[in-house]
């Protein structure tokens, strides 16, 4: 009975001495997937969604304000100039006449073969506030007996005139502008002395533009004004070939432009009145003009028609011609 009672209790001390089975600690192990992990996870659509890679999206394009100015914008009422000081704009090319006369200023007619013209502005003052300029075209006469030699037939002219006019304009108030010059119109050759050069008109004028600023205010050719002036001194040569006093004149120079700053047609208009007010000489020039290149849009290419009409003697010269002009 003894033995029993001893068999048993060790029996129960080992038994009690083994680690039971499912209560080992597994301290580094990830618990097994089960159905309470599964209802322990948040649901799908609180997750956050994954970063998708793909294509970069477009660039936008710049704005116009980030592009810098073109040399020559146009915007109305803004004087914007090139990139350097002093201010100096103009234009300057070469004409060539394919038929017509002109009135040299000695009082003797001659057909013109072509010009070479430059008109030149310096500014004294920003935004063409105030500034110098000066205009100068030199004509060659078409060859004619015994005036070039004849020798060299249809390839030889003769100088025939040079006009120059100077002068200083003042932007007083908004588009009005005052402008005080002096002209000179001078014979080169064949005056009524046949040796020496004779003849010449010269003297000085006032004149008060209004501009119309549809296109860049030092963009001349394409700058469209209205004026009225007055020459109180010395002569101009009528198309009958007697000097006269000029007083009052008008001008009109103005633009349209069927596809802006590339092709467009002028109308340059002017009356010149004998000492004060009468009538005398009226100038018509019209034509079509055409800047086609992009990358030399400075470049421009006219043909027009030249009208000089003497309305006291009911006179009317005609010049048709083609220019090449360089704007800058």
């Amino acid at each position: 009975m003894l033995a029993r009672c001893v068999y048993c209790a060790a029996l129960v001390w080992i038994v009690g001495m083994l680690p039971v089975r499912g209560q080992e600690a597994a301290p580094f192990a990830q618990p097994a997937p089960g159905p309470a992990g599964l209802e322990e996870s948040p649901p799908s659509d609180v997750l956050p969604m994954p970063k998708e890679e793909g294509p970069t999206p477009p660039t936008l394009p710049p704005s116009e304000d980030a592009n810098p100015t073109p040399p020559l914008p146009d915007s109305v009422g803004v004087f914007t100039h090139r990139r350097y000081w002093p201010e100096v704009w103009g234009y300057a090319g070469v004409n060539v006449f394919a038929t017509g006369n002109k009135m040299a200023p000695n009082g003797q007619p001659y057909y013109p073969l072509g010009s070479l013209f430059a008109d030149l502005n310096i500014g004294l003052l920003p935004e063409k506030k105030l500034y110098a300029y000066a205009h100068g075209v030199f004509w060659a006469q078409k060859p004619t007996a015994g005036v070039t030699d004849g020798n060299q037939g249809n390839f030889d002219f003769s100088k025939r005139q040079m006009d120059l006019t100077i002068g200083a304009a003042w932007r007083y108030y908004g588009p009005l502008e005052l402008r005080a010059f002096a002209f000179s119109y001078n014979n080169l050759n064949r005056g009524f002395d046949l040796n020496v050069p004779a003849g010449y008109n010269d003297g000085v004028g006032v004149e008060n533009r209004y501009y119309i600023f549809k296109s860049n205010a030092y963009d001349l050719p394409r700058l469209n004004f209205l004026s009225l002036g007055y020459m109180p001194s010395k002569e101009i040569t009528g198309q009958n070939g007697i000097f006269f006093s000029p007083g009052l004149f008008a001008r009109a120079y103005l633009t349209y432009e069927f596809i802006p700053r590339k092709y467009y047609i002028y109308a340059d208009t002017e009356l010149i009145c004998q000492q004060f007010a009468n009538p005398r000489l009226l100038y018509f020039d019209d034509g079509f003009a055409a800047r086609p290149f992009d990358k030399f849009n400075g470049l421009e290419f006219r043909v027009g028609v030249n009208n000089t009409v003497d309305v006291q003697v009911d006179f009317t010269r005609t010049l048709v011609y083609a220019l090449i002009q360089v704007v800058f």
